[in-house]
């Protein structure tokens, strides 16, 4: 075997080219613009033309071919087997490319290449409407549900009614077709992240057409100094607007202060009398190779009033940021922060005025507007606090991702997201284990807040409880190199655990309560729907004394700024 790697199962000719976009040299931009960092779904998929395992050191390609030997022996596998010992040889550079890879490093290296000046966004890849788009869930999340004879009703008959949406985690196996949709962690990951994926990846390209801006022109300011770009800017800016939208950048600008880059833009738009106000900002402390900074963003329009949600005066804001640092080629950390906040005064750039931020700059989830006027608010529609993170390979974007969302400030738990994706070189497939469950609320510091706590199977419903049970959905996918979606991995009885009856105890329900536990979801319980349904959540692994060290025993770890 390790004979094979010497002849060309370690070596570049044993891959085919490199992932289909620009890839930026780490010092070329990353003194002064980050490059390889964006914001996205670690399930959303972009179609592909090449593969990403040339780009990574031979003794990583060499450990994923063993594992991909072993695991062909494990399971008998004779095709899988062939297929692995092939990969070793010197013909394996024939290789065929996967049908769909990552979105998020083709989305970063296409902010590198915006920051280089060789391509320039357009409406379509920036569109300023994404910096107000709204969270939809996906259909198989959470849905509204009609419950007869609920078990834990306390009334003479027993409650019968509808369960509100949000609440009962992933209902459906799948998005879609129950047969063959996409996994509902997949599907409902991507509807969760697409909202703030959007406002922070434009964030990063105003920043990045900026630096090209700059360069293309007079050049980047000397430390202690700063350029104007406001002009410039709203040159590009004008090739944005929607049609029937009238705007302009008011302020643009690049500062330097020891080496710490701040751009800034600044803009006003309206339509059919509705003022609409962006502002982005990222602040980069870059060296050549490792990197870190904050990018943030501040978008209102101006009939979203205070006082429609709330007794005090001013503007909603939707106030984001993301935190990121590239500590090594292999590890970039993000954390992304979003919620709606009451803004008093005129908006501006100074995020600190109407928000409380952490002594790094970015939102202090612990803060909620009924404890300060720089809390966050639970306005409707604006989908509370949201709070993602992750610790990832940038050219695999293998690793592990969270997310969690907590929709009103007094609400005694966030829902939570916890993934892990591990990616292999040699067989090109990519494997996703997602956990979902209830965390902390947002304001609990405690150390083992943020944590996957457990399941609540009856949040909303009649004599519900929010006490934590040692349970969690859990659902295993993966993505092959033949594939367009994922896809539930191996055998899906120990794939797919997400099912329980919405009562305090999880299940399993009595013969006399009904609710509609299957597709469609339409407001009608059939005959026999709800009745005698069992707990078939996940539950804690031998020797495991919480959900949290279950799933870290299962390969998951807290991403290092969460």
């Amino acid at each position: 075997m390790f004979a094979l790697s010497g002849c060309g199962g370690g070596s570049d000719s044993a891959s085919t080219t490199t992932s289909p976009t620009t890839t930026t040299s780490p010092t070329t931009t990353a003194s002064t613009f980050p490059s390889g960092v964006s914001a996205d779904s670690p399930t959303a998929l972009t179609t592909s033309s090449g593969t990403v395992s040339a780009s990574l050191p031979w003794q990583r390609r060499f450990t994923d071919w063993m594992y991909a030997l072993q695991e062909s022996i494990n399971t008998r596998d004779g095709v899988a087997f062939k297929k692995v010992v092939f990969a070793a040889m010197p013909l394996a550079q024939a290789k065929a490319a996967p049908a769909k890879l990552p979105a998020g490093p083709i989305m970063a290296d296409y902010i590198s290449a915006v920051s280089l000046g060789t391509t320039i966004p357009t409406a379509a890849n920036l569109d300023l409407n994404a910096f107000f788009g709204s969270y939809i869930s996906a259909n198989c999340y959470g849905p509204s549900i009609a419950y007869s004879l609920h078990d834990n009703s306390l009334a003479t008959p027993k409650a019968s009614g509808t369960l509100p949406s949000g609440d009962l985690g992933m209902w459906l196996a799948r998005e879609g077709d129950q047969t063959t949709g996409t996994p509902c962690s997949a599907a409902e990951l991507n509807a969760l992240l697409s909202p703030v994926k959007k406002r922070i990846n434009s964030t990063m390209i105003f920043g990045a057409r900026m630096r090209a801006l700059a360069v293309a022109g007079a050049g980047l300011p000397a430390s202690g100094s700063s350029v104007d770009l406001t002009t410039s800017v709203n040159t590009f800016f004008q090739t944005l607007l929607p049609t029937g939208v009238i705007g302009s950048v008011t302020n643009a600008s690049i500062s330097n202060a020891a080496g710490v880059y701040t751009y800034l833009v600044e803009s006003s738009s309206s339509k059919a009398g509705i003022t609409f106000t962006v502002i982005v900002k990222v602040v980069h402390d870059g060296a050549l190779a490792n990197f870190n900074g904050v990018a943030s963003y501040l978008t209102s329009k101006s009939n979203d009033n205070c006082t429609n949600h709330s007794s005090a005066a001013g503007k909603i804001a939707q106030i984001g940021t993301l935190r990121y640092s590239k500590s090594s080629s292999t590890v970039i950390d993000i954390s992304s922060r979003e919620a709606p906040y009451c803004t008093a005064g005129t908006l501006s750039s100074t995020f600190s005025n109407f928000a409380d931020l952490s002594s790094v700059g970015e939102l202090n989830p612990a803060t909620y507007a009924s404890a300060s006027n720089k809390g966050w608010s639970d306005a409707a529609g604006f989908g509370g606090f949201k709070r993602f993170g992750a610790t990832y390979d940038p050219s695999t974007f293998a690793g592990n991702f969270k997310f969690a969302w907590q929709a009103g400030n007094g609400d005694s738990n966030s829902r939570m997201f916890a993934m892990n994706v591990a990616y292999n070189s040699t067989t090109e497939t990519r494997t996703g284990k997602a956990f979902f469950g209830f965390s902390g609320a947002m304001n609990d510091t405690t150390t083992t807040a943020t944590d996957l706590l457990g399941m609540i199977c009856n949040w909303a419903g009649p004599e519900n409880s929010h006490s934590i049970k040692n349970y969690y959905q859990y659902q295993q996918t993966s993505l092959s190199a033949s594939a367009i979606d994922w896809d539930f991995s191996s055998p899906l009885a120990t794939s797919n655990k997400i099912t329980y009856a919405p009562i305090n105890s999880c299940g399993p329900s009595s013969a006399t309560m009904g609710f509609e536990d299957r597709a469609p979801i339409n407001g009608v319980i059939l005959p026999g729907e709800g009745n005698n349904v069992a707990n078939g959540l996940d539950t804690l692994d031998v020797g495991k004394l919480t959900v949290q060290s279950t799933i870290v025993g299962r390969g998951f770890t807290n991403p290092t700024l969460y």
